[in-house]
């Protein structure tokens, strides 16, 4: 028995019928598919060119403010007679017999047993 003989010419018009509806949502389901994959490669490719663009900015303002507070350390500085005096005067080595200064973790512990 063949396969043509064991269904009826109606049966199997429907049965072809059904496969090439099913097969024919099967394949507008993988196109859709296909769209969204593209869509969302496009806005993924878009995305890692923001995200360049700002890594430049970020690091272009970083540059800015790096030099910025060179030029602000700079500008602190004494100048004149101001500056002639305290090279002169000021700043001269620490006796090696002082007691150096609590470090700021010791007053904090130092602060914390007081208000306990």
């Amino acid at each position: 028995m063949t396969f043509r003989g064991f269904f009826t010419s109606g049966a199997a018009a429907a049965l072809t019928l059904a496969v090439l509806q099913s097969y024919a949502q099967v394949q507008e389901r993988l196109d859709a598919q296909d769209k969204v994959g593209q869509t969302l490669a496009k806005q993924l490719q878009e995305r890692k060119a923001e995200t360049l663009a700002l890594r430049a900015e970020i690091q272009k303002l970083a540059g800015l403010l790096r030099s910025a507070n060179e030029r602000l350390t700079e500008l602190e500085k004494p100048r004149g007679i101001r500056g002639f005096l305290g090279r002169l005067f000021g700043k001269g080595k620490k006796k090696s017999g002082a007691i150096p200064p609590p470090s700021p973790k010791t007053s904090e512990l130092a602060a914390k047993k007081t208000v306990s």
